[in-house]
C-alpha cells in the first residue's frame, strides 16, 4: 500500500475510534460497550484512555477496558492502570496488575510492589500477591528484583512462594537480555528459599543451564539428591547441557546411583550422542543387573559407534540363546537404528551360520532395517522345515522384497504349506505391495498369479490389485466384475467402488449399466459418483460424467448424489442440466438445490442463463427458502443484465 492508503487508513481508524469513546461515554447497552472496549484494543490511542480508564472500575467492564488500555503503548495507558489500582479489589484487582505487568510498566514498580507484602495476604487474596509478584517478574527492573529477592525471605509463606514465581519470570527475562550475572543471583536466591519445591526446582535447573560448564558440580549434587524430583530434573538439565564435560559429570556419578537410576543415567547418555561414554557403555553391558545391561545396550544405539556393532551381535546371540527376551530384544532394537553398512554386512554374513533363536532374531532385524542383501538367506528361510522360521521369513520378506522378486510370494501364495502358512504370505504381499514403488511392475505379477489362483485367493489378489491400482490392476479387477463366480464379483465391484484414480469410471460406468445384479449396479454407479466428487477432473468432463450417471441411475437416492456432485460445477452447462431434472416430479427439490446452487457461483457472468434457470426452479420448487433464494437470484441476474 502506498502513503495515501495508509492516510486514508488512519483517518478511518481515527473516526471509528471517536464514534467508540462517544459510545463508552453514552448509556449504550453492555454489550455495545464490551464490543467497543475489544475494538479499541485493536485501533485504540491516547485519545480512547480518558473514556477507558473509568471502566476499570465497572465489575462488568474492567477486563474489556484494561486489555484495552494494556494493549495501548501510550504512556497515559499505563498512568489510567496505575491510578486505578487503590479503588479496586479481588479479581479485578488481580486483573490490572496483570496487565501492568504485562506492559513492563517500570514506573508501576512501588504501588505494585504494595500487594507483594503480608498485610496484602490478609487485605486481599492469595491470587493478588500471586498477580503482584508476576508483574514484579514481568518487568524485571533492578527495583523490582530487589523487590522480589526482599519477599523470598518474608515471614509470611503466601509471600515467600509467590516471590519465587515472579523471581522465575524476572530470572528468565534477565537471562534472555544477556543479564547472567543478575539471573544467576536471582535463581540463586530462588533454589535456596524456601518456597515450595516446584519453584526451587526450576531456579536450580537455571542457574545449572546458566553457568554452563561451571554448573556440573551443582547437577552432580542433584543426580546424588535422594529426593526423587531433584533426580529427575537433573536427568532433564543433562539432556539440555551442552558443555561436552557434561558427559564425564555422568560417567563420574554412575557408580554413586542405584541401579534403577544408573539404568536411567545411561539412558541420558544414549540421547547424548557422545562417543566418550562408550568405554563405560561396554562395561555396562555386562552389568549384573538387569535394568542396567538393557538401558547400556539401548542407549548404544545413540552413540552409532562403529566398534559396538560385533558387541550388539554377540549380545544378542547370547541372550537370544538363554531366552532372555528383553536383553535380546534391546539389541535388536539398537542394531536396527545404527545407521551403518556395516550392520547389514555382518547380518548377511551371520544369517548364514546362525540357528535357533539367534536366527529367529535376525530374520526379524533384516526387515525391519529392510536389508536386501539378506534376500538369499530370507528365501531359504521361507522354505525351512520349522514353521517359525517359515513364518518370521515371510514377514521379513514383506518388509524387504523388491517387485522383481515378488514372484517368490505370490507361488507361495498358490501353493502355501498350510493356513499359517497361507496367512503369513498374504500378510508379507499385503506389506511389499503397499511400499513398493513400482506399482506396475507389481500389478504385472499379481496379474500373472490371478489367472492361475483358486477362488478365495483371486479375491485376496484382486483386494491387493486396489491397493496397487494402475492400468493393469483396473484391467484384472474389471474383467472378474462379470466373473461366472458371484464372490468374485462382490469382491471385484467393492474395489472398484473404492477406485483411487478417476480412470475407474468407464469401468464402473460399464458395470453400472449392464451387470445383471442390482446390487453391483448400484454399488458401481455410486463409485462412479463418488470418482466426480473426489477428484480433479475438468469441468466439461465432470458434466458429461454426471449427465451419464442421472440416466444410468434407477434409483432417487444415486440421482441425488449425481445432483449433489453436479452442483460443484460452476457452469451454464452444469445449471441446464441440473434445470432438466426438474421436470421430474421425484428430483424436483434436489435438482432445485443444485440449480440454486451452481447460480450463485456464475450469476455475475451468465445472468441471463440465470434468469431462464431460476424462473424454472421457481415454478418447481415447493420449498419456501428456495423460492426467496431464487427470487434474490432472479433479481441479481436482472439487475446484471442491465448493466
Amino acid at each position: 500500500m502506498g502513503f495515501a492508503d495508509d492516510h486514508i487508513n488512519e483517518q478511518s481508524a481515527r473516526a471509528e475510534q471517536t464514534q467508540l469513546v462517544a459510545l463508552l461515554r453514552s448509556e449504550a447497552p453492555y454489550m455495545q460497550k464490551l464490543a467497543a472496549c475489544k475494538r479499541l484494543a485493536a485501533i485504540g490511542d491516547k485519545e480512547a484512555v480518558p473514556a477507558l480508564a473509568p471502566l476499570l472500575l465497572d465489575e462488568k467492564l474492567s477486563h474489556a477496558a484494561r486489555i484495552a488500555l494494556e494493549a495501548i503503548p501510550d504512556p497515559q495507558a499505563g498512568a489510567a492502570l496505575r491510578a486505578a489500582l487503590p479503588k479496586l479489589q479481588g479479581q479485578v484487582l488481580v486483573g490490572v496488575i496483570n496487565s501492568i505487568g504485562m506492559r513492563r510498566d517500570a514506573e508501576a514498580v512501588a504501588a505494585v510492589s504494595e500487594y507483594l507484602s503480608a498485610e496484602a495476604v490478609s487485605q486481599s487474596s492469595r491470587e493478588v500477591v500471586d498477580a503482584a509478584a508476576r508483574a514484579l517478574g514481568r518487568m524485571a527492573t533492578p527495583t523490582a528484583v530487589q523487590r522480589l529477592t526482599e519477599a523470598l525471605k518474608s515471614g509470611d509463606e503466601t509471600v515467600r512462594v509467590a516471590a519465587g514465581h515472579g523471581g522465575l519470570l524476572a530470572a528468565d527475562t534477565l537471562a534472555a537480555q544477556g543479564n547472567s550475572r543478575q539471573a544467576l543471583a536471582l535463581y540463586d536466591a530462588i533454589r535456596t528459599a524456601d518456597v515450595g519445591q516446584s519453584a526451587r526446582l526450576a531456579a536450580t535447573r537455571g542457574a545449572i543451564l546458566l553457568r554452563g560448564r561451571d554448573g556440573l558440580a551443582l547437577l552432580a549434587a542433584e543426580l546424588r539428591s535422594a529426593d526423587r524430583r531433584r533426580f529427575a530434573m537433573a536427568l532433564q538439565v543433562s539432556r539440555e547441557l551442552t558443555a561436552p564435560q557434561t558427559t564425564a559429570t555422568l560417567l563420574q556419578q554412575l557408580s554413586q546411583l542405584s541401579p534403577a537410576r544408573q539404568a536411567l543415567v545411561l539412558g541420558v547418555l544414549g540421547d547424548r550422542g557422545d562417543r566418550s561414554a562408550w568405554p563405560a557403555l561396554r562395561r555396562a553391558v555386562s552389568s549384573e543387573h538387569l535394568a542396567v545391561r538393557v538401558a547400556a545396550i539401548r542407549a548404544l544405539a545413540g552413540l552409532q559407534v562403529p566398534t559396538a556393532i560385533p558387541l550388539l551381535f554377540e549380545v544378542a546371540k547370547q541372550s537370544s540363546e538363554k531366552g532372555e527376551s528383553e536383553v535380546a530384544n534391546a539389541a535388536l532394537a539398537s542394531l536396527t537404528e545404527i545407521d551403518s553398512a556395516e550392520v547389514d554386512a555382518a547380518l548377511v554374513r551371520t544369517l548364514s551360520q546362525a540357528g535357533g533363536a539367534f536366527r529367529l532374531l535376525l530374520i526379524e532385524l533384516a526387515g525391519r532395517r529392510r536389508t536386501t542383501a539378506a534376500l538369499p538367506g530370507l528365501l531359504r528361510a521361507m522354505n525351512d522345515s520349522d514353521q517359525t522360521v517359515r513364518a518370521a521369513a515371510l514377514r521379513a520378506l514383506g518388509q524387504t522384497i523388491d517387485a522383481h522378486r515378488l514372484h517368490h510370494l505370490t507361488d507361495r501364495l498358490l501353493a502355501p504349506r498350510d493356513d499359517q502358512d497361507e496367512a503369513a504370505v498374504r500378510q508379507a504381499l499385503q506389506t511389499a505391495c503397499s511400499r513398493l514403488p513400482d506399482k506396475q511392475r507389481v500389478a504385472q505379477q499379481l496379474a500373472a498369479c490371478y489367472g492361475r489362483a483358486k477362488p478365495a485367493t483371486k479375491r485376496f489378489l484382486l483386494d491387493l490389485l486396489g491397493v496397487v491400482g494402475g492400468p493393469t490392476a483396473l484391467d484384472v479387477v474389471a474383467r472378474a466384475a462379470f466373473d461366472a463366480d458371484p464372490a468374485i464379483q462382490d469382491t471385484a465391484t467393492r474395489v472398484l467402488g473404492q477406485w483411487m484414480s478417476p480412470d475407474a469410471a468407464p469401468t464402473l460406468l460399464r458395470v453400472a449399466k449392464t451387470s445383471p445384479n442390482n446390487k453391483f449396479r448400484v454399488r458401481c454407479l455410486r463409485g462412479y459418483i463418488r470418482l466426480i466428487r473426489q477428484f480433479d477432473i475438468p469441468d466439461a468432463r465432470r458434466v458429461s460424467m454426471c449427465r451419464e450417471a442421472l440416466a444410468a441411475a434407477t434409483r432417487v437416492d444415486e440421482k441425488r448424489l449425481a445432483l449433489a456432485a453436479l452442483s460443484r460445477v460452476a457452469s451454464t452447462e452444469a445449471l441446464t442440466l441440473a434445470t432438466e431434472q426438474l421436470k421430474q416430479p421425484a428430483l424436483r427439490e434436489p435438482a432445485s438445490e443444485a440449480a440454486l446452487v451452481i447460480a450463485e457461483q456464475i450469476v455475475s457472468e451468465h445472468p441471463e442463463a440465470v434468469a431462464a434457470a431460476m424462473q424454472q426452479v421457481l415454478e418447481a420448487t415447493r420449498n419456501a427458502d428456495r423460492s426467496q433464494r431464487a427470487r434474490k437470484l432472479l433479481e441479481r441476474s436482472h439487475a446484471g443484465a442491465r448493466r
